[in-house]
């Protein structure tokens, strides 16, 4: 799972096209915040893990 900041001028999304190319079966989500997407979205940020973590692994 790579969650990526609509507007994180760290890694935009030139710097993160190669990350498909780098791990299998990549699932890639953005939500509108910069490069500390945890801090800004916390809530948002936890339900894409939690919903990637359901849908790979045992319910969490």
């Amino acid at each position: 799972l790579f969650i990526a900041g609509e507007n994180d001028s760290v890694l935009t999304p030139e710097t993160n096209s190669h990350n498909a190319m780098a791990c299998t079966n990549l699932t890639e989500k953005s939500l509108p915040t910069g490069h500390w997407m945890a801090m800004e979205k916390p809530l948002e940020t936890n339900k894409l893990i939690l919903d990637w973590l359901n849908l790979n692994y045992r319910k969490v």
